[in-house]
Parts: C-alpha cells; sequence; structure tokens
C-alpha cells in the first residue's frame, strides 16, 4: 500500500457497518499524551467505578474536576433503561447461521447504546455451551468455539461500527452460574488453546475494545488476577496483541492493588466491596498503593493507556454524547427518555426472529399452514409474560429473552397470541380461535378438540443466578434439568391425545428433552429466543411468509446423560467446588461422534419447506510464501417449490494419530436461491482452522497426515467427504499425540512455560525479546478491519515468530513515510464516520425523540437496580426506601406524555405572547399611522375657519379614515397570520 494511502489516515473499513478509526499506535501516542496532563487521581479515577448503588450507568468511572478527563459508561442492553429495543439472544443469532444477520443484530445494539451515551456495551458473550444447563449459555452462540469465535467476530464489528466500544466475556473458563463466585475450573493447556480461547482470539481479530475476566478461578488462580492469562506476558496481550484494557466483571476481584495490577487487570467495577469480592482498586486503596511506592507509576500508567487507547480509536473524544439516562432511579433528572428505537431495528429483529426459528419436524408438509377453520392456542408462553420481575426472572408468559444482566426490554414484546389474532384477522378469511393459556390439562383438551389445528407453546429459560441467587422454582441460574416447564410435556401430550394435528412451539435457551412426545405430533419449531418480535417473526414461519432455515447450535440430545458435563446441582449455593473439564475438546457433537451417541437431532440440523441438492464438491490448498488455507468449492441448487436459504456447513477431520475430534466445523454459509436456481458457492477453511495447540511446542502446529472435508447440512448429513493431504512445507509433526479420553488422575495447571532454548518459544525470554505489548503481527485471518490488531499463532513456516511482519504495511513502517505521528497531528486528522453504513439512516435522521406509543394493559411493573444482586443482605442499601429508585413502564409513559403535554403548552404560551407583542405593534402603526393624517389634514385646511368647510372637511376625513381603517384590518390578519 503507497505511504500517500496511509496519510489518509489510513482509512480502513470492512464489510458492512464499517467506520473510519485511528489506528491502534495513534491510539496509544493520543492516550499517552493525555496521560501527561492527568493528576494522579485523575489516572486512578479512571481504573474503578463509582460503586453498585451510586453509579450512573451499569459501571462508570470515577468523575473529575478537570473537564477533559473522560469519564466512561458502561451498560448492557437490560439497563439502558427506557425506550430500546429487544433483541433475539445470542443463542438465536447463532442459530442463523448467517454472518450478516450477526453483524446487523450487533450494529443495531451499537446503535441504540451511542444513543443513550453509552461508551462502552457490555458484550458480546463469548462463553462455550459446556453444559446444557448452563445458565448463561443462552447469551452467547452455542456448544461449538468454531461458531462462536465467528459469531462473536460478526458482533463486535457491528458494535463497534456505531463507535461503541465492545467488551467480550468472560475470559475464561465461565460456564455455568452455581457456585460462580468461587469454583476453580481446572482446564488443561491443549483444551484452553483450543476451545476457550479460540473465541478470543477472533474478538482480537475484530480489534475488540475490552475483554472482561470472569468470577472463577481458573487451575486455581482468580481469573481478575491471573498474570499468565491477562498480563503483559500473558495470553492475551502478549500472544494474542490484544491492545485494549481488561475489565473485571463485577466485584471478581480479590488480593492487594499492587498484585492485581502487576497481574494485568486494567479496570476494576464497580470498584465496591462486596461479600463475594471487589474494593481492590476503590476506596483509595490503588491511589494509596501508588502514593505509598507499593505499586509504580508505571504500572498505573500501563494500565491508563491501555483504557484510553480504545476511546481514542473509536473516536470517542470528537462530540460523543452524553449518557442521557440513570438505571439506578427513574426520578433521577438524567433520565430524558430517549428514545432510540427505529423501525429498522424492529423489522431487524423480525427477520432474525423468523431467519432463527429451527423446523425441526414437518410431518406431512403440515406446514406452512393453508386455510384451517379453527386454531387452538394452548400454552402460558403464548400469553403476554409478566414484567417487573427481579432481573426479569419470570416465568408466567412467554420467553422471548433468558434472564439476568444479558436480558432486554420486554417493553415492546408482542407475544404470539396477539400476532396470530392479528394475522388471521388482516387475512380475513374467519378462522375461529380457541384458547387455553394456563397451562392446566383440562383447558388443553377441552379446546383442542374443538378445533381443526392445535398450537402448543412451551418453554425452558435460565439466567444469571447473580449476588442474590436469583432463580425460578430452584433453577438458580442453571438449569436442574432439561425438561421443559410449567408440565410442559404432559401438556403436550394431553394436547395430541385430543387433537392429533398438534404443532409445538419451544421457546428455549437451549437444548430440552423431547423423547416423550416428538413422534406423536405433526410439526415442531424451535423459536429460541426471538426478542420482541417473537410472535409476528413466529406467524410468518407458520403461514409460509418466510421459509424456516435456522439451524440448531447445539445437539438435543435422547437423554440428559448423553452430554459430557453436567452442573452438579446437588452442591450447595455456597459450596466452593473444583471442575475438572475432563471431557477435554469433546463438547456437544464432537463428544456424540466420538462416543457414537445417537441424538435426536444433530449440531446444525433444521428442515426447510423446499429441497436442495449440493454437487461437484470440491476442495483445493491456496499457498502463499508463509501461509496455506484450503479452499471448498460446491453447487447448490433449490430442488424444490419454494424459494428459500440453505446452510452449507463444511467439517475438518484431522489425521487420526493426533488426537483431535472426529470432525470440527471449519466454514459455513447461508445462501438464499430462488426455485429451480443453481449457484456456485466458496468456503474457505484458514490456516488457524487446520492448526492443533502442540503442548510441547508451545506452538499452533499443522499436523502430517491425511485431513478429512465433510461437506452437508449438519454435523452428521454430508453430501460429500473429501480427503487432503498438505504440502510438506505446511505439515509438521506437532510431537506427541494428546491423549482426549477422560484422565483418571486430576488434571495438572497450564502449562505455559518451557525450559530455556527448546525451540523460538514466545514465552521463552533467553530465545527472543520482549516486544512491545501495542506491537502485534499478523494472523492467518485476513478480513479483519484492522490488521494491526490481529493474532499471531507461530510456526515453522514463520520463522521469525510472534512480532514479525513481512507486510509493508504494517503500522510499525507509518513512521518510515513521512506521517507526522504527533498527538497534535492526530487529532487534526478527524476521525471519519461513514455514517451510511455506520449507523442506519432512519436512526441519524432522527432529532429528536420518536413519538411514545401507548403502553398495553399490564401489571404493574417496578423497575430494579443492582442492589440486591451485590447486596443481598443489604449491608451497603442506603436508608432510603429503594421503591423510591423505581418507576413503573405505565407511570414512564404516562410522564413521557406529560412531558410532551407541558412542552406542547409552554409552545402556545409563547405564541400567544408573540400574538399579543404582534398586536400591540399593530396598535401602535395604527396609532402613528392616525395621527399622521390628521396632521396631513390641518396642514391641508390652511387658516378657514368656516363651520361649513371645517364640516365638509371632518366629513370627508372620516371618510377616507374608514376605508383606511379597512385596509389596515386586512393588513393585521396578515401579519397575525405570519406569526402564528
Amino acid at each position: 500500500m503507497p505511504g500517500l494511502y496511509r496519510l489518509a489516515w489510513l482509512i480502513l473499513v470492512s464489510g458492512v457497518g464499517a467506520i473510519a478509526t485511528r489506528s491502534w499506535n495513534e491510539s496509544k501516542l493520543l492516550a499517552t499524551a493525555k496521560l501527561a496532563t492527568l493528576s494522579l487521581e485523575d489516572k486512578v479515577g479512571l481504573t474503578y467505578g463509582t460503586g453498585l448503588l451510586t453509579s450512573q450507568c451499569t459501571g462508570d468511572t470515577q468523575p473529575s474536576k478537570s473537564p477533559d478527563v473522560p469519564k466512561f459508561c458502561m451498560a448492557s442492553s437490560k439497563n439502558l433503561f427506557d425506550l430500546v429495543s429487544g433483541f433475539p439472544g445470542g443463542i438465536n443469532a447463532a442459530a442463523t447461521f448467517d454472518r450478516g444477520l450477526m453483524r446487523a443484530r450487533g450494529k443495531a445494539m451499537g446503535e441504540e447504546s451511542h444513543g443513550k451515551g453509552v461508551n462502552m456495551l457490555l458484550g458480546p458473550s463469548l462463553d462455550i455451551m459446556r453444559s446444557p444447563q448452563g445458565g448463561r449459555a443462552w447469551e452467547s452462540f452455542g456448544g461449538d468455539a468454531f461458531l462462536v469465535a465467528e459469531a462473536g467476530f460478526e458482533t463486535i464489528m457491528g458494535i463497534q461500527s456505531a463507535a461503541v466500544m465492545a467488551c467480550a466475556k468472560h475470559y475464561t473458563g465461565y460456564t455455568q452460574e452455581r457456585n460462580r463466585f468461587y469454583y476453580n475450573s481446572v482446564i488443561d493447556d491443549r483444551t484452553f488453546r483450543e476451545v476457550y480461547n479460540l473465541p478470543f482470539i477472533r474478538a482480537v481479530e475484530a480489534n475488540i475494545s475490552s475483554i472482561m475476566c470472569s468470577y472463577n478461578k481458573v487451575n486455581g488462580t482468580p481469573a481478575c488476577s491471573h498474570p499468565k492469562l491477562i498480563g503483559e506476558q500473558g495470553v492475551l496481550k502478549r500472544d494474542l496483541g490484544f491492545q485494549g484494557f481488561i475489565v473485571s466483571d463485577w466485584g471478581a476481584t480479590h488480593g492487594t492493588p499492587n498484585d492485581t495490577a502487576t497481574a494485568g487487570l486494567d479496570m476494576e467495577q464497580s470498584g465496591q466491596w462486596t461479600a463475594f469480592g471487589g474494593g481492590v482498586y476503590g476506596l483509595d486503596r490503588l491511589l494509596n498503593s501508588v502514593k505509598s511506592g507499593s505499586t509504580s507509576v508505571d504500572t498505573l500508567n500501563k494500565l491508563v493507556v491501555r483504557i484510553l487507547s480504545p476511546y481514542f480509536r473509536l473516536g470517542q473524544d470528537q462530540n460523543f454524547p452524553k449518557p442521557n439516562f440513570n438505571f439506578q432511579s427513574s426520578k433521577s433528572k438524567q433520565n430524558l427518555h430517549v428514545n432510540v428505537r427505529s423501525p429498522e431495528h424492529t423489522a431487524q429483529i423480525r427477520e432474525l426472529g423468523a431467519a432463527s426459528a429451527v423446523l425441526l419436524k414437518n410431518d406431512n408438509g403440515t406446514l406452512p399452514l393453508k386455510k384451517v377453520k379453527s386454531i387452538a392456542i394452548i400454552g402460558s408462553d403464548a400469553r403476554m409474560q409478566k414484567k417487573g420481575c427481579y432481573l426479569d426472572a419470570c416465568d408466567n408468559g412467554t420467553v422471548s429473552i433468558g434472564w439476568g444482566s444479558g436480558a432486554n426490554s420486554l417493553d415492546f414484546l408482542v407475544p404470539p397470541d396477539q400476532a396470530i389474532q392479528e394475522f388471521l384477522l388482516a387475512q380475513g378469511e374467519g378462522t375461529v380461535l380457541h384458547s387455553s393459556l394456563d397451562d392446566t390439562l383440562g383447558g388443553a383438551t377441552k379446546v383442542a378438540s374443538q378445533a381443526d389445528l392445535a398450537i402448543v407453546f412451551v418453554h425452558a429459560t435460565s439466567g444469571e443466578i447473580s449476588g442474590g441467587f436469583t432463580g425460578i422454582n430452584g433453577n438458580y441460574g442453571d438449569r436442574n434439568d432439561l425438561l421443559l416447564w410449567n408440565q410442559g410435556d404432559e401438556l403436550i401430550l394431553a394436547t395430541v391425545a385430543s387433537n392429533p394435528n398438534t404443532i409445538v412451539v419451544i421457546h428455549t435457551v437451549g437444548p430440552v428433552l423431547v423423547e416423550q412426545w416428538i413422534d406423536k405430533v405433526s410439526a415442531v419449531i424451535l423459536a429460541g429466543l426471538p426478542g420482541e418480535q417473537s410472535g409476528p417473526s413466529l406467524a410468518d414461519i407458520l403461514w409460509g411468509k418466510v421459509n424456516p432455515s435456522g439451524r440448531i447450535p447445539y445437539t438435543i440430545a435422547k437423554s440428559q446423560r448423553d452430554y459430557p458435563a453436567q452442573v452438579d446441582t446437588s452442591l450447595g449455593l455456597l459450596a466452593v467446588p473444583t471442575i475438572n473439564y475432563t471431557e477435554k475438546l469433546l463438547l456437544d457433537y464432537k463428544h456424540f461422534d466420538a462416543n457414537n451417541i445417537e441424538p435426536w437431532f444433530p449440531f446444525g440440523f433444521g428442515l426447510s419447506y423446499t429441497t436442495f441438492t449440493i454437487r461437484s464438491v470440491n476442495a483445493s490448498t491456496v499457498t502463499s510464501n508463509s501461509s496455506i488455507s484450503v479452499r471448498v468449492s460446491m453447487r447448490v441448487a433449490n430442488t424444490g417449490e419454494v424459494d428459500g436459504h440453505e446452510v452449507i456447513q463444511v467439517y475438518l477431520g484431522f489425521p487420526l494419530d493426533v488426537g483431535e475430534p472426529l470432525r470440527q466445523l471449519r466454514g459455513f454459509e447461508r445462501v438464499f436461491l430462488q426455485v429451480g436456481e443453481e449457484k456456485i458457492v466458496e468456503i474457505e477453511i484458514a490456516q488457524q482452522g487446520m492448526s492443533i495447540w502442540s503442548v510441547e511446542r508451545q506452538a499452533w502446529m499443522i499436523p502430517e497426515g491425511e485431513f478429512t472435508v465433510s461437506v452437508g447440512t449438519s454435523s452428521r448429513d454430508f453430501s460429500a467427504v473429501l480427503k487432503t493431504r498438505l504440502e510438506e512445507r505446511f505439515a509438521q509433526s506437532a510431537g506427541p499425540p494428546v491423549e482426549v479420553t477422560p484422565p483418571t488422575t486430576q488434571l495438572t495447571p497450564m502449562t505455559l512455560e518451557l525450559p530455556a532454548g527448546t525451540m523460538d518459544n514466545p514465552f521463552d525470554p533467553q530465545t527472543r525479546s520482549t516486544p512491545d505489548p501495542f506491537k502485534v503481527s499478523h494472523s492467518f485471518h485476513s478480513n479483519s478491519d484492522d490488521i494491526s490488531s490481529s493474532s499471531s499463532f507461530p510456526s515453522d513456516s514463520d520463522s521469525e515468530g510472534l512480532g514479525t511482519s513481512t507486510d509493508s504495511d504494517s503500522e510499525e513502517d507509518e513512521e518510515d513515510d513521512g506521517v507526522d505521528m504527533s498527538p497534535a497531528a492526530i487529532l487534526k486528522r478527524p476521525v471519519l464516520w461513514n455514517r451510511e453504513e455506520g449507523m442506519s439512516p432512519a436512526y441519524l435522521s432522527r432529532r429528536y425523540p420518536l413519538p411514545v406509543p401507548a403502553p398495553r394493559p399490564v401489571a404493574k411493573e417496578e423497575r430494579t437496580s443492582l442492589a440486591r444482586l451485590f447486596d443481598p443482605l443489604g449491608i451497603f442499601r442506603v436508608a432510603e426506601d429503594l421503591d423510591t429508585f423505581h418507576l413503573s413502564h405505565h407511570k414512564r409513559m404516562e410522564r413521557e406524555r406529560e412531558h410532551q403535554e407541558k412542552a406542547a403548552a409552554k409552545r402556545r404560551k409563547e405564541a400567544k405572547k408573540l400574538l399579543k407583542k404582534a398586536h400591540r405593534l399593530n396598535e401602535e402603526a395604527d396609532e402613528k399611522e392616525k395621527k399622521a393624517e390628521h396632521l396631513k389634514d390641518e396642514m391641508d385646511s390652511g387658516s378657514s375657519s368656516s363651520e361649513s368647510s371645517d364640516e365638509g372637511k371632518h366629513g370627508h376625513r372620516g371618510g377616507k379614515h374608514k376605508k383606511k381603517k379597512k385596509s389596515k384590518k386586512k393588513k393585521k390578519k396578515k401579519r397575525h397570520g405570519h406569526g402564528h
């Protein structure tokens, strides 16, 4: 790339929603320059939050007396207060297998966060669904590390396209809610690298701004003070080249300020002590540690530069909006009730909800529905969800999202029963509806027998346990089992006994058991967590407006015992367990394949209303001097009678002697095809996807031997299986095979160091110099928007190892091209927004909040703060009753309308004042004109004193005056009309 192009501020764009940002080098220089202007107190104030009960946002940093010191606002979707959209859960984004929809969802969430003045959105979650019971697995993207990584990448790109920082969480080994503050995750090095760290590699390639460390311990050390994970010489910052900042989960810190800071934690949230952790940097502890010399100023400076770098990279120093809400108190004057919703976002939610719906069964073409005389709607999951539950842990209506801090607004939720009624009314075909929405077996039997068709709505939900041990019916965050809730299995059986023409709709956070009834029903739709447009998106599927193309991002087993990992719900809530990840690499479908277990529905499964064929599959290697990839091409045709999407999946099998799972997802593509249409589809497997982690060499290696490429539509349905060998210069021995069967002895902690001199080891200071933590190299992926922060995976083909770049466009060469990299020069170069792509036109065109729709009649909803979440015993609770912090949704809507009415009244009052002033001015003008006429008449009359002449003249003047008055009245009307 020529120097002149870099001179144009390194405008880096990549696909949908891209913005032109500063480079990491530029951002670091600006952060360093800002650092020089900060007092010691201001520096420390950027490293911790203001506390659980006093923060304006979910988390923020300390206020400063200086207006030049940034104050960060961090929030989750749940805590944006009001007038926001309710997006589908991450698990539904994964079910689309569509990178474009994944990025669009992130972009919309970023836009709404930007409109609320949020600097950093606390997501996405990149946790792996180790156990299907895991309470927060639905926030992430399923049970396959590759799918989680790709979905995370797209989500991050979308969020940050709106100049909002994304925060990838939770790092690492955080896979369940029970005992989350205390448990110890014991993970071997290879499993960690190939499974739990893989999504964060892609996050760094997406230029993630922040990464959140988790509550749990990893191999005996708390994740938020684990130097081998988050330190300057650890996995994230050194191995991957991560250049943003590490923030703790709320209350996940332990130890002294110096130990925590030197371990690599850049920011602590919320900064307050709780019963389970926190308060390490807060209460002036870090400040006093620096003043006493326990913590060096250099260490503090590194934290601050890392915190400020993404702030400058995304241009948040240039007119970024201030927070316009206060999630703690609805009575706060900071709540401006800014409406960040848009018709475009609503349409996106509906589209994603339909695209993520998985058709599991469709006997005899039951769906899509044709004209039906009568339909029975059965189950509480079809009706409006109750509002006002703590952390949205509700179980009294349709499940559109899980509960906890990852949940979102239910204010504009459209439940299935409402959407179905509206659809049928619009159709005007006279279909009769019968409803039983109380989950009673008698009611289900009665209405099912009266209808031609029955639709049963069932669900299973989960969420965050929180410090208050939030749960529903004894399910504390994690699910106790995989059964449907509210006797859902019995409800289905009772319905199908009365009406064999039964369709089942499942809203769920993850796998459920279907063994009891799956063979008895006509059709099954797995709707997942579709967000606020739950009802309309389902109606689109039921009546065929949208052809289903969703694929399940996990395996649905025949028994809970078939899964490789379970949450031990027998432990007390205050237990301190050690969780051994003995399943190692064999998660989800990989475990089922290795143990030859037959599931009900395999990973990636989903039906359509049409049929497709895949043929002419070929695989070829694409090589360069230092990298290799495999390009898989095929022809895909729609051979059915309905337009629709097919989801192509490519799985890679490694040589059998290297200890990898039988096959692993390494590529996917969602392709739209009209009836009779055929397209050529190409999917590329990157070099990282063909590599395994060698514990012996501490490096990514491509193993010797035969690889298998399988192309199909699920983890068990393949149209073609190809075998290939790589060129010898890329294939390397990865050391002795690693056993992947569960060991009989306890696993040893992660091995991250090797003896000096064994090889060019990135962890061995004697074989290489320590790189600048802000200096990075290129990765095997090439579709990042900013190559400066990609990760590196050393191999023999990269002889110089980490930190080496052969690309002439690397940022390290910028100064050689004559680009002025002084802070003053950088600030003069504006951060250019591609606003048409970076933010939706509907969002940008608004200058004032959209009209607030009238709320539906609902039960009183109370807003909740994080007080009970982190302070269940009320130790730090303020004297003021918590109820004063909350206000119901209905009252908020009323207040918004009152505000608008007051504003309108004020405008009318001002208009009246203007009219009155105009009247006065007109009258004064009339009076002056009248006096001038009199004066002129007197001058014309001369010295005549004849009474008759005077009378005549007066009569003449009177007539003239009347005519002029009439003319003036017309002028008045014209002026008054203009003023109004």
